[in-house]
């Protein structure tokens, strides 16, 4: 389990995973943790992404990575083909070939939806 969590923990994983699975060319997001209806989310307005992630979670090193790569993709799509497939099909095409890319490449587990993981009661 990792300890306290904040923004500037969740903001230098996403420069390290930009690195890593991105090749660098994504544009830094604004980075959020506060309690959500859902683990991670992703948003874009005016060109400007955000990342949004839950604190209502225990999270471990894994389900961190993956939630935060899982947004970093809808990211992606939107910067590099600029398309907003995150409103209209959340999960899309290119969204799908890019997860499973990763997958493929990194042995990374990122899913549409997550898997064992709960929210504090």
């Amino acid at each position: 389990m990792i300890g306290i969590l904040n923004k500037k923990i969740i903001k230098d994983l996403y420069k390290e995973f930009n690195t890593m699975y991105f090749n660098g060319v994504l544009s830094l997001c604004d980075c959020h943790y506060i309690k959500l209806d859902v683990f991670g989310r992703y948003t874009n307005q005016n060109g400007k992404g955000k990342i949004w992630i839950t604190n209502d979670v225990d999270w471990t090193e894994e389900t961190l990575r993956e939630v935060l790569v899982h947004e970093m993709i809808h990211h992606y799509v939107k910067s590099i083909f600029d398309k907003n497939e995150y409103l209209f099909f959340r999960h899309g095409f290119r969204f799908r070939r890019m997860m499973k890319k990763l997958n493929n490449e990194f042995g990374l587990g990122i899913t549409i939806s997550v898997k064992n993981l709960h929210k504090r009661v």
